[in-house]
C-alpha cells in the first residue's frame, strides 16, 4: 500500500497522474474520498476479472456530499459531481 499526499489544490486527474509511477502492471486499486466501507477486495478483484471490464467502481449509499452515482442493472449511467461554489 502506498499513501501519497497530493495537497489540497490538486484535482482528481492530477492526483491519479501523480501516483502513476507507483503503479506496476495493468491492474491496480485506488480509493478516493473520505468514505469508509466494508469491501472484500479479493472478491472485488475476482468480480472485475470475470467481467472483463476496463474499470470497476464501488459506491455506498446514501450519496456522499462529494457526488452521486446513479446505477441501473449494475452499470453506472450517470455521475453527478459535487456542486462547486
Amino acid at each position: 500500500m502506498t499513501l501519497v499526499n497530493m495537497g489540497v489544490n490538486t484535482l482528481k486527474g492530477g492526483r491519479i497522474q501523480r501516483v502513476e509511477k507507483y503503479i506496476a502492471g495493468d491492474t491496480f486499486m485506488l480509493t478516493y474520498g473520505g468514505g469508509v466501507a466494508d469491501v472484500n477486495l479479493h472478491k472485488l478483484l475476482a468480480f472485475h476479472k470475470v467481467h472483463g471490464m476496463v474499470s470497476t467502481v464501488t459506491a455506498v449509499r446514501p450519496p456522499l456530499r462529494f457526488g452521486e452515482l446513479l446505477v441501473e442493472k449494475g452499470s453506472i449511467w450517470l455521475f453527478i459531481g459535487k456542486q462547486t461554489r
